[in-house]
Formats: C-alpha cells, sequence, structure tokens
C-alpha cells in the first residue's frame, strides 16, 4: 500500500532482513528500499513476492539475498511466512498450485492451502491487538541489533554444488521476469557461519549470475574486500548485527548509486515514513543506552541527555523517599524537578525537555490530554488509592510500587522507547517493562 515509487525491493529469508539497514540506505543515498522477506524463504516464495511487488509497485531494483536460492528444503512454516499474508494475491493460487505438484501434496492439502486454513482458522483463540493494528507502519524492513557474538569465518571451498532441479526452475523465472519488467536483478550473499557445503552452493549461485550478467556482491567470498569482521559484526551465528550491516548496506549503497540512474528522493513529498523509519533506528540505538544502565541515578543521567527527543511521564509513588533525598532527587533536576517539588511527589509530564503538566503531588486529580498523532494520556487518582495511575496510548502504565516510574514515549512513531520503574525497597536496580 506505498503509493510512492520504491527505489529498491530486497527479497530472501532472514538473512535480507538482517542484512539491509533500509534507514541507511535512504538517511546516506536517498534510496527508497523495502524489504520483502520470511525466515527460510525459499526461490519460490521470493519469486512469488517478486511477482506481486511488481504488480503493485515496481522498482528499478531487485535486491536478491541468495542464502536459501540453491536450497530445496521445502518446510512448510517458510511457505505459511511467505503465504499467509494479509491481503489475498492473484498469484497466490499459482504459487501453491506449483509448489503442491512440484512436492507431490495431496489433493485435500492442496485445498487447504488454498482456502488458507492452517493457520488462519486455529488462531480465533490467540488473536490481539497487533492481529489488528499495524503499530510499525513506517517500518521498511530493517529492526537493527546490537546484540554480539563471535563467529567462525565461512569454510572456503572452490567446489561447486548441484542447484536442484526446482530451484533452477524459479531461478530462471526469476531472470526473466525482472527482464520483462525493466527491473535491474542484483544478487548479494550475506556473510554468516557458512559450511563448505553453503559456500560451494553459494559458488554456483555466482556461477548462475555471471552466466546470465547478473550483477552478483558475494559478502562471503569477499569479506575482506568489505571490512567483514567475525568477531564484532555478528549478533548469532547466522545473522549480522547493526555494525556488520551497516558494512554490507554501505557496499550496497555506494553501488547502487555509482551503477545506476538512482534518484534522491529524500526531498520528495510522500516519502515521510521513511523518515520516520530513520527515527526508529536512532530510538533503538536510544533504547540500547538506557537498557545498558543498572542503577536509577545512572539512568536518569542519560535519560537526561536525550530528554528533548520523548515525551517523558515521571511518577514518584507511595514511599519513594524511603533512601533518603541523596539517593536520586538531585538526578531529577535535569528534568526541572527541584528539591522542593521533590520532596511533594506526584507525577510530571514533560515534553520537548520542558514541563508541560505536573500532580502537584495532590492526593486527587484527574488529567487529560493529546499527545501528537491523537495519543491520549490520562492521569488520575481517588483520595482512597494509594498509588496514581497513568494511561498512555491505551496502555495501563501505573506501577503499583514505592519508588519511580518512567515512561519514555516517542510521540512521532507512537510506541514506547522505555519504560522503567525502581522498588527502592530493593534498591535502585532498573525493571523494564517490554512492550
Amino acid at each position: 500500500d506505498i503509493d510512492v515509487p520504491v527505489d529498491a525491493i530486497v527479497y530472501g529469508s532472514s538473512h535480507a532482513a538482517c542484512t539491509v539497514n533500509n534507514g541507511l540506505l535512504w538517511e546516506n543515498y536517498g534510496i527508497a528500499s523495502y524489504t520483502l522477506s520470511a525466515g527460510n524463504q525459499t526461490v519460490d516464495g521470493i519469486y512469488y513476492f517478486m511477482r506481486e511487488t511488481f504488480k503493485v509497485n515496481k522498482p528499478k531494483i531487485a535486491l536478491v539475498e541468495t542464502y536459501t536460492l540453491g536450497s530445496d528444503n521445502f518446510e512448510l512454516k517458510p511457505l505459511y511466512r511467505t503465504a499467509l499474508t494479509t491481503k489475498w494475491s492473484f498469484y497466490y493460487p499459482f504459487y501453491i498450485l506449483k509448489r503442491a505438484h512440484d512436492l507431490n501434496y495431496s489433493r485435500e492439502f492442496t485445498e487447504e492451502l488454498l482456502l488458507r486454513m492452517p493457520i488462519v482458522h486455529s488462531r480465533y483463540n490467540e488473536l490481539d491487538r497487533a492481529d489488528f493494528i499495524n503499530e510499525n507502519f513506517y517500518n521498511r524492513g530493517y529492526q537493527g541489533s546490537n546484540e554480539n557474538t563471535p563467529i567462525s569465518r565461512p569454510v572456503y571451498t572452490d567446489d561447486r554444488a548441484e542447484i536442484p532441479t526446482i530451484c533452477q526452475y524459479y531461478l530462471d523465472e526469476m531472470v526473466k521476469l525482472c527482464k520483462e519488467n525493466g527491473v535491474q536483478l542484483v544478487f548479494f550473499n550475506a556473510p554468516y557461519e557458512a559450511s563448505e557445503v553453503d559456500v560451494s552452493m553459494q559458488n554456483s549461485i555466482m556461477d548462475f549470475a555471471n552466466a546470465n550478467d547478473i550483477p552478483y556482491l558475494g559478502f562471503i567470498h569477499n569479506d575482506d574486500e568489505y571490512g567483514i569482521n567475525y568477531d564484532t559484526d555478528f549478533r548469532e551465528f547466522s545473522h549480522l548485527n547493526d555494525t556488520g550491516a551497516n558494512k554490507v548496506t554501505t557496499a550496497l549503497g555506494e553501488y547502487m548509486e555509482e551503477s545506476y540512474d538512482m534518484t534522491d528522493h529524500r526531498d520528495y513529498a510522500g516519502y515521510d515514513d521513511w523518515n520516520t523509519h530513520v527515527d526508529f533506528l536512532y530510538d533503538k540505538q536510544d533504547k540500547y543506552k538506557l537498557y545498558e544502565q543498572n542503577s536509577l541515578p545512572d539512568y536518569l543521567n542519560y535519560l537526561s541527555s536525550i530528554k528533548d527527543k520523548y515525551t517523558l511521564v515521571i511518577s514518584l509513588n507511595g514511599d519513594y523517599n524511603a533512601l533518603g533525598e541523596k539517593a536520586y532527587s538531585s538526578n531529577l533536576l535535569a528534568f526541572g524537578i527541584d528539591e522542593q517539588s521533590y520532596l511533594k511527589g506526584g507525577t510530571w509530564i514533560i515534553q520537548n525537555g520542558d514541563i508541560t503538566y505536573y500532580t502537584e503531588g495532590e492526593s486527587s486529580y484527574i488529567f487529560n490530554t493529546e499527545f501528537q498523532n491523537n495519543v491520549d494520556c490520562n492521569l488520575y487518582k481517588n483520595d482512597e488509592d494509594e498509588f496514581g495511575h497513568v494511561l498512555i496510548n491505551g496502555y495501563d502504565c501505573s506501577r503499583e510500587t514505592n519508588g519511580i516510574s518512567i515512561q519514555v514515549f516517542d510521540e512521532h512513531c507512537l510506541y514506547f522507547v522505555d519504560d522503567i520503574y525502581v522498588n527502592v525497597y530493593d534498591g535502585l536496580d532498573i525493571n523494564h517493562i517490554d512492550y
């Protein structure tokens, strides 16, 4: 449902989603990209995605990550991830019938797949808010990770594996489809702890690309050239972290910019969601830093350095001063909460670094306001309540604990960057609430 032209669409398995930083392509090159992938997605699913996207938003470049292009391990989970989308596709029956023919599915099972019965009609008892509301509407594909796990380098070989017949069919169809639609097809492999068997198949995919004049960027084959570091660039054995993904993405961005007539869309109307996705990725960097702070004073010190970026709701609850004023009150000064206000207690709303509302330590209050993008914020407390109540965007953020609670909310992206509380009876350790 994107109404503006997309420059590059990235296809493949989770290796595609965890490798190409769409925000970096946008911020540094003005390339409007989108990643359409599924975990362990096989070559037939990639081809199916291509047919669908070429019909509704044909890109200049189709970037295909090659991890599964030679795999004939056609499990059902990747099929479900690919096929059970929210929008009916005209190409879906062709995809299922071809898969059923190739793998000899029974007629009964094929009919179930065509009617989308296996998962959709078994989940009614599991449905929740996320099934009906796309809260990450701006996400272009890349989520990112700051995890780091050293891994072994690939096991290099000059051997060639035989590409299975069914994979060869879809590779040929992929080339034909891109030529018919005037889309530049580009293959790339994302580095990971590849075995000798894996590398031998990638060698064959590279040979296929060369034989068909398809550009092939081998980040496994040429890891030294691209500065891939197997001690620092991976979240686990199979996927890159932010450091590694940014290296690969920079190389892809430079290649596309140098090799093709790419339009810089950064100042074009209709591309706001790409800017929001960049904000999302920067928010994640702040979240990583916030999670690194183990004690309340350290947390408050870091939060004060980014307070202008977010809306904060800070509540002093119950016996919040049990450890004495020196425990953390001085760390609140950076937020405009002075000693007198600290002693009163209560709840503060801080927007763009300034206090916009304060409950003044009252024992009873009701306050309703609206943030950007129709986000409701409700604060209330009755005389008989020991703790105040905080509701933001439909979420109950009330913390019935003696100490402090803080919600860090991005009004633009419509989510919590962080939500923490500290029970001072247990010390000053941070407890995070994950949404």
